[in-house]
C-alpha cells in the first residue's frame, strides 16, 4: 500500500530525485507499473532544481508513462525581463502542453503557466478548447488583460468543458470578459480574479447563483452607494476574499452580512485602508459560523474588532486568526481571543508590536488544540514564549515559528539557548516545522544537534547557522534524523555548511538552502 501513496503525488526538489523518477520510469522491468499510480504532477522550478530539466523529452517520457494524472501544474516556463507576459523558453513549445493534455483525458485540475504570451497558451490549450477534457472541474489560467483574444479563449474553452466549477483568472475582469464568463461558465462555484468593476461584478453575481467563493479585487469606480444597489444579489458565500478595497463601504457591509449570515465561514481582507471596526462588526453580529478571519495591511482595526468577533462568535467555531502589519491590536484583543475561542487552531501575527507575552501565553496555555502558533515576535519575547511552552506540553502543536530577522549577535542579549530547545523537543513532541531567524545564544553545536535530533517529527527547519557548525553535524543529522526533509539556514554565507553542500550535491538526503529571507516569507 506504500508505493502508491508516495507515488501518488511525486516532488522533485533535486535535479537527483528527477532524474531517478525518470530512470525509474523508463526501466525495462519495473516492480511495478509506477506510473499507473501517478495522480498529481506538478513542473514548477525550485530554488535548487532548474527548470531547464523539464524539457520536452523529459515531459515527453513521464507523460507516456503516467495516463492517469487527474491534477496538472503546468509552470516552468520563464519570464522575460521585459515582459510578464512573455516567455523566453524557446526549448518549451507550446506542443508539448497539447502532448500533456492529450494524454491526460482524465484530468479535472489544469493549472497553466504564470509566464507566457497569449499567442503561446492560447495554442498550448487547443485540446481543452476543442473539448478533448470532459472531466476538467477546475481551471487556473494567468491572462493578459490588454489581449483581445481574452474572451474568445475563454468562450471557447467554458463551450467544451461544461464541468468546470472553479475558475482562477489572473488577470483583470472588464465588462466583456465577464459577459463572456457567465455565458460560457454557468455553473461556477468558486471565482478568482485581479480586480473587478462596478458593470463587471454586477455582471457576475446577478448571473452566477451558485457561487460559494470570491475572491478579487474591489476597482476605483465601486463606491458604497453603488454596491447597496446590487448588494441583495450576491449568493450566499462560505469564503470571500477581498485584496484590495478603496473606499468605506458601511451600507454595503451591513445588507451584505444579513445574506452571508448562515453560509459564511471564511473571510479575508488585505490592503484596505478605509476598512473600519464599523465595517466588520455586522459581519460579526451576523456571521455565527465564522470560521477563519485574516486581516492584512488592514491599519484602522483596533482591539474593538477582535471583541466583537469573540463576543458574537459563541462556542468553539472560531478556529484560525491571522492578523499582519497592524499596529493597533494589543493584549486587550488576543487576550479576548483567548478567553473566548479556546478551540483555536491556529494564530499567525506578522508585524503586530503591541502584542506581549501577557496575552499570548494566555493563547499558549488555554488553547490546547492549537495546531499552528506562527508570528514576528522579538527574541525577548521569543525567549519568553519558549518558556511558556516549556511549561505546558502540547501535542497538537505542528507549527511553531517566528519570523522575526536579526543576524547580529551583538544585538541580541536575552534568547533561547540549546538547552531550552532540547526542552521544547519534549514539550512539542509533534512539531513539523520549527523557523526561528535569529542565532540561538552561546550555542554548542552538538547540543543543537541533539536538541534537533530529539524532534522526531520535525520536517521543515530554518535557523540561523551557529559559527562552530561543522560538516560532522551536518552528517548525523542526515543520518539518524528520519523525518527531516528541509533545512534553510539563515546567512549569507557560511564556508562549512556550503562546503556540505557541495559535497552532497548528487547523494539523497535533507535538502540544506543557504538563504536570506524577509519576514513576510515563509519556508
Amino acid at each position: 500500500m506504500l508505493i502508491p501513496v508516495l507515488w501518488r503525488s511525486p516532488v522533485w526538489k533535486t535535479s537527483k530525485s528527477f532524474q531517478k523518477f525518470l530512470r525509474t520510469l523508463s526501466e525495462s522491468n519495473p516492480q511495478c507499473d509506477y506510473g499507473k499510480f501517478v495522480e498529481k504532477l506538478t513542473f514548477k522550478p525550485y530554488p535548487s532544481f532548474p527548470v531547464q530539466f523539464f524539457t520536452t523529452q523529459t515531459l515527453d517520457i513521464i507523460s507516456l508513462q503516467c495516463p492517469n494524472v487527474l491534477y496538472l501544474t503546468f509552470d516552468c516556463l520563464k519570464p522575460s525581463t521585459s515582459s510578464y507576459f512573455t516567455t523566453t523558453n524557446s526549448d518549451l513549445l507550446p506542443n508539448i502542453l497539447v502532448t500533456l493534455l492529450q494524454r491526460f483525458p482524465k484530468l479535472i485540475s489544469f493549472k497553466g503557466p504564470r509566464f507566457n504570451s497569449m499567442q503561446w497558451l492560447g495554442a498550448g490549450l487547443t485540446p481543452m478548447r476543442k473539448g478533448y477534457l470532459p472531466y476538467i472541474r477546475s481551471l487556473r489560467l494567468s491572462l493578459d488583460w490588454r489581449d483581445l483574444s481574452i474572451p474568445f479563449l475563454l468562450h471557447d474553452i467554458g463551450s467544451h468543458c461544461p464541468h468546470i466549477t472553479t475558475l482562477d483568472i489572473i488577470t483583470d475582469v472588464p465588462e466583456q470578459t465577464a459577459k463572456v464568463i457567465v455565458d460560457a461558465f454557468p455553473n461556477l462555484t468558486s471565482f478568482s480574479c485581479i480586480t473587478v468593476t462596478f458593470q463587471s461584478l454586477n455582471i457576475l453575481i446577478s448571473a452566477l447563483h451558485k457561487l460559494t467563493s470570491l475572491k478579487f479585487q474591489f476597482g476605483q469606480d465601486i463606491t458604497d452607494e453603488l454596491l447597496l444597489k446590487f448588494s441583495s444579489k450576491f449568493p450566499k458565500l462560505e469564503s470571500f476574499t477581498l485584496t484590495k478595497g478603496w473606499y468605506s463601504l458601511p451600507s454595503f457591509m451591513k445588507s451584505w452580512s444579513l445574506i452571508q449570515q448562515n453560509s459564511l465561514n471564511y473571510l479575508e481582507i488585505s490592503h484596505y485602508t478605509e476598512l473600519t471596526n464599523d465595517m466588520l462588526l455586522p459581519i460579526f453580529q451576523s456571521c455565527q459560523n465564522l470560521s477563519t478571519l485574516k486581516l492584512i495591511h488592514c491599519p484602522r482595526i483596533t482591539d474593538s474588532s477582535i471583541s466583537y468577533l469573540t463576543r458574537y462568535n459563541r462556542g468553539n467555531y472560531f478556529k484560525n486568526l491571522l492578523i499582519h502589519h497592524n499596529y493597533n491590536i494589543s493584549d486587550q484583543g488576543i487576550g479576548s481571543l483567548a478567553d473566548n475561542c479556546t478551540s483555536l487552531l491556529s494564530l499567525n501575527l506578522l508585524e503586530c508590536p503591541k502584542i506581549t507575552v501577557k496575552s499570548l501565553s494566555k493563547i499558549i496555555k488555554r488553547c490546547k488544540n492549537l495546531l499552528e502558533f506562527y508570528g514576528s515576535f522579538n527574541y525577548r519575547l521569543t525567549n519568553d514564549l519558549v518558556k511558556c511552552f516549556n511549561s505546558c506540553e502540547n501535542k497538537n502543536l505542528l507549527v511553531f515559528g517566528n519570523r522575526f530577522v536579526c543576524l547580529n549577535n551583538i544585538q541580541i542579549s536575552k534568547t533561547i539557548d540549546s538547552s531550552m530547545l532540547l526542552k521544547l523537543s519534549t514539550q512539542l513532541p509533534n512539531l513539523r516545522k520549527l523557523d526561528i531567524r535569529y542565532p540561538i545564544k552561546n550555542v554548542n553545536s552538538n547540543k543543537l544537534i541533539k536538541a534537533i535530533l530529539n524532534f522526531k517529527s520535525l520536517e521543515k527547519l530554518c535557523i540561523v547557522p551557529p559559527p562552530n557548525l561543522k560538516r560532522k553535524h551536518l552528517r548525523l543529522l542526515d543520518a539518524e534524523h528520519r523525518r527531516l526533509k528541509e533545512i534553510w539556514f539563515l546567512t549569507k554565507e557560511h564556508p562549512k555548511v556550503r562546503q556540505y553542500i557541495y559535497e552532497s550535491e548528487n547523494k539523497s538526503g535533507i535538502r540544506i538552502t543557504l538563504c536570506m529571507l524577509t519576514d513576510d516569507e515563509e519556508i
